[in-house]
């Protein structure tokens, strides 16, 4: 795969920021490729979430998506938890006043019309994971449409499975088989 034609699209968990994904994206880099570290929410900063709908965070990361895509040949999206929910949806401040948005997405729309998405899906999950449980996955999985799709658990690492990003950015790699 020619790295000066292939982009990654890093988009960050239900967080203020993007800085989760910043430790993802340099281990993105350092294999040469060029990245992009955005919120779940798109570019920029907002400071009132109170306000932003579902909606409103498909169409900031679709611009971003697009944007790379008219100057990638290959654009790869990695997302973190409600990063990773709004790319596959792509594919078929204080957060608080963005909670029941969230919650809404990840319990209803999410879930429906999965077999739909035929797109390749590597999910990654930490069994140490104090957020979600990594128990629903397997059934997750099992209701997507993809011919190309996998679970990876990892022993250790939290909700972001930051503490090793090589190795994150390697089992992508891998199943992409992007070298």
């Amino acid at each position: 795969m020619d790295k000066e034609k292939t982009h990654f699209v890093l988009v960050a968990g239900f967080s203020a920021d993007h800085l989760e994904s910043e430790a993802l994206g340099r281990s993105v880099e350092k294999r040469g490729f060029s990245t992009e570290v955005i919120s779940f929410y798109g570019e920029g900063y907002i400071d009132d979430f109170s306000h932003l709908k579902i909606s409103d965070c498909h169409q900031n990361i679709s611009k971003v998506i697009d944007r790379a895509k008219e100057k990638y040949e290959n654009v790869f999206g990695i997302g973190i938890s409600l990063g990773g929910a709004l790319l596959l949806e792509r594919f078929r401040l204080s957060p608080i006043g963005a909670t029941p948005m969230a919650m809404d997405y990840m319990e209803k729309d999410l879930l429906e019309n999965l077999e739909r998405i035929q797109s390749p899906v590597l999910l990654l999950h930490s069994k140490e994971d104090l957020v979600s449980d990594y128990r629903v996955l397997p059934k997750f999985l099992e209701m997507l449409g993809s011919e190309k799709k996998k679970i990876t658990f990892f022993e250790n690492g939290g909700h972001v499975i930051d503490d090793d990003p090589d190795l994150v950015i390697k089992y992508i790699f891998d199943f992409f088989a992007i070298n």
